[in-house]
């Protein structure tokens, strides 16, 4: 409802608004504004503080102005210090379902203007919150004439025309009160705890991406080298950084404008999946482009076909990174398309696909990952060796997509899985997190190596709507495509809660990035996460949410290899770091020895630190026999030394040496080797000899063991004559003390 000259003049506001940007309007706010010349919005920033409410009303000063027809519009720009931001992108009207409030105004001489909101419209305004509250008209007419003050009178916001400051970077302004009619306790934050960890290597990432097939208008077209950059380019926030484009291969061979789009984004460091909807028509049984099969007596024709785009586009500057022999064969449409079985493809893929040359081949973009679609041809030996990716579509089950699973068979097979289509017909941020929430399914869920959204271009649902503005979905696969970039790995995350985490590393470089997203649509998350075997100065967050687009934060410091971060709600935030510079030592390796019981064995461990200046190291033994022992040698030389007992002989001995640096964090590496000590020989005498009161007795036996003489006179009390270590054989013993009648003598090997 809207009450016109409340409080004509209007010294003070009315009643007890929670917020007011100025406390006497007449002597204030004394700059009329309006959306004469190129004006179509103006606006005033709140800030919500410490309770959360529910909007009753929000008044103006205003007046003046010819009447008519204006839009209210607010916006939650979410957790952000007033006054900033500069300049705003609003998201999610609060109002009329998300389309605003008409208002008929009439004019009236200066005083309150009242709007009191009803029904759905009594939104929860939050805690911590700042908002913008929006009149839109139409540029060139003057309605009304919001006033405003002409200096700064209200911290927790701004004045702004068509969403930037009225004054640059010195805030102003307009009169506003905001009226409530009771205060929400605020929802608690919750919080976590996540491990990432840099050794725990998973799939490699190709990359993240859109298509430009069947764009809307066509007028988008070929695309301009504006779209281009706000696509691939990544020099401001405006820009998605996309590494894969997919492009159609048109059946009547004008792929002029594929040419024109593939070059652009080859040029800016992306690749190219090139999928076709139908083969021509005469290769077809229903000699159409809707529907029907391709003739077997054509599969070889078909191949040549591929290769011959394959080939024009690589001779013209725009090499493909892949391509497909096929978009949704599993499905019935109207457009052009073409059905394919399991068995058709097992049979393209064995007798034909290596026709296609030297460019990866993809199949089956089944068009709702259908797995049974592809593994005829997985499961033959001769098809597999023409399959490079496996790829499909996830749609069914609405915006969220079907359920991802890891496609076993294909990985198994070492083949990489992408996700080549799926598309909502929403732009909001609700829907783009669930997008996200997609996205990470398909990468630590699906194992997958690409993400392709269906149209880079687009009001209804593309990542940039038809006037080159980056959209909310746009926005969100940009906090991958932006920083896990092609030839990163996705490494492993150890966390719990209801936050969605996952992690990536560019071994070439030690950069990574750690991605994390909200779905709570009113409770933030406060956030650790702790790094196992790497550790980084700081990280910068970015985040996407209602309020924010790829806007980079202040960084955080990471101490003792952690750091904390509140999350907002319905937020992707994506973590960019570098890891600190201390490489992993490396051992080289050791063979396994084979030796005799009492021989000493000694094996070096030779240790590098690839770190300037090295890290000091230290060995230890993880694994070893009793006795064994390791020495340290100038401080890069682990020395193993044991020598097994004759109680050891015949046995089999694992041994892994340890060497860690001590660096932040520490790091290490291991040799394992197998020491295997040989049975042991008994000994044999050869002679005996009496001479002048001495024995000698000659034996031969195994190197290694001691060699001990023992003598009795009664076979049972044995005295040591004496013991010889480790001798050379075969060996003489002596007994020069023989003065006995009888005289018994044996020999014992230790020790």
């Amino acid at each position: 409802m809207v009450t016109q000259n409340v409080s004509p003049g209007a010294t003070s506001w009315p009643g007890s608004p929670i917020i007011s940007t100025v406390s006497n309007p007449t002597n204030q706010a004394t700059v009329p504004e309006s959306f004469n010349s190129s004006n179509t919005s103006l606006s005033q920033t709140f800030t919500v503080t410490t309770t959360n409410y529910t909007l009753q009303t929000i008044s103006l000063y205003a007046g003046n102005g010819g009447g008519g027809t204006i839009t209210l519009n607010l916006y939650d720009l979410g957790s952000q210090t007033a006054p900033n931001p500069s300049s705003y992108s609003p998201s999610g009207n609060l109002l009329g379902s998300g389309n605003g409030l008409s208002a008929a105004y009439a004019s009236q001489s200066y005083g309150v203007l009242k709007f009191d909101f009803t029904g759905s419209d009594q939104v929860t305004l939050q805690a911590g919150h700042l908002y913008a509250f929006e009149l839109g008209g139409i540029s060139g007419t003057t309605p009304i004439f919001w006033q405003r003050a002409a200096s700064d009178t209200y911290s927790g916001g701004a004045a702004y025309r068509n969403r930037d400051w009225i004054n640059g970077g010195s805030a102003r302004d307009f009169a506003l009160a905001v009226y409530v009619t009771n205060s929400i306790p605020v929802p608690p934050s919750q919080s976590g705890i996540c491990v990432v960890n840099w050794n725990d290597m998973r799939q490699r990432i190709d990359g993240f991406g859109g298509g430009t097939v069947f764009l809307n208008p066509s007028s988008l077209s070929p695309v301009t080298d504006a779209n281009m950059d706000a696509l691939f380019g990544s020099a401001n926030s405006n820009q998605l950084g996309l590494s894969l484009l997919r492009t159609r291969i048109p059946p009547d061979n004008n792929w002029a404008k594929e040419l024109a789009d593939a070059k652009k984004a080859v040029a800016r460091g992306a690749g190219v999946l090139a999928t076709p909807w139908t083969p021509p028509a005469t290769m077809k049984d229903n000699t159409s482009t809707i529907g029907g099969s391709l003739l077997p007596a054509q599969y070889a024709n078909y191949a040549l076909y591929l290769k011959g785009f394959a080939d024009y586009m690589s001779s013209n500057g725009a090499s493909l990174k892949a391509i497909s022999v096929q978009n949704e064969p599993d499905i019935t449409v109207t457009y052009e398309s073409c059905d394919w079985t399991a068995t058709q493809l097992q049979t393209f893929f064995r007798s034909n696909a290596a026709a296609i040359g030297g460019t990866p081949v993809v199949m089956p973009e089944s068009f709702q990952y259908n797995f049974a679609l592809s593994d005829a041809t997985l499961n033959d030996a001769a098809a597999l060796t023409n399959v490079d990716t496996v790829a499909g579509h996830l749609y069914g089950n609405g915006d969220a997509g079907v359920t991802i699973t890891d496609y076993a068979n294909a990985h198994s097979k070492g083949k990489p899985t992408w996700m080549t289509e799926f598309l909502v017909n929403d732009q909001t941020i609700g829907t783009a997190i669930i997008t996200a929430k997609q996205i990470h399914d398909c990468l630590t869920v699906g194992n997958m190596s690409a993400y392709i959204w269906w149209k880079c271009l687009g009001d209804i649902n593309g990542l940039v709507n038809a006037s080159g503005v980056p959209q909310k979905r746009g926005f969100v696969l940009a906090q991958f495509s932006r920083f896990v970039r092609p030839n990163y790995f996705r490494i492993g995350v150890a966390t719990g809660g209801s936050v969605q985490i996952s992690a990536y590393k560019d071994p070439n470089s030690s950069s990574f990035a750690i991605v994390a997203i909200n779905t709570n649509t009113s409770t933030s998350i406060i956030q650790t996460f702790g790094l196992t075997n790497f550790n980084a100065g700081t990280v910068t967050p970015w985040i996407t949410s209602a309020a924010l687009s790829l806007a980079a934060q202040s960084s955080i410091s990471v101490t003792n290899s952690s750091f904390t971060c509140t999350l907002p709600a319905m937020s992707i935030v994506t973590f960019v770091g570098q890891a600190a510079s201390n490489s992993t030592p490396v051992l080289l390796p050791v063979a396994s020895q084979t030796i005799n019981a009492g021989m000493t064995l000694s094996i070096t461990n030779v240790a590098m630190d690839m770190d300037a200046p090295p890290q000091t190291l230290t060995f230890s033994l993880l694994t070893a026999p009793t006795k064994a022992t390791l020495t340290t040698a100038n401080g890069t030389n682990g020395i193993f030394t044991w020598r097994p007992p004759v109680s050891q002989a015949n046995t089999t001995n694992l041994v892994s040496v340890q060497v860690t640096d001590n660096g932040t964090p520490n790091l290490s590496a291991t040799n394992n080797f197998i020491i295997t000590v040989n049975p042991l020989a008994q000994p044999v005498l050869g002679s005996i000899a009496i001479s002048a009161g001495r024995v000698s007795l000659t034996l031969n036996g195994a190197q290694g063991p001691d060699y001990t003489l023992l003598t009795a006179t009664n076979l049972i009390n044995w005295q040591s004559v004496f013991t010889t270590n480790s001798p050379l054989l075969p060996l003489t013993l002596v007994d020069t003390n023989f003065a006995d009648a009888v005289r018994f003598y044996r020999i014992q090997l230790g020790p």
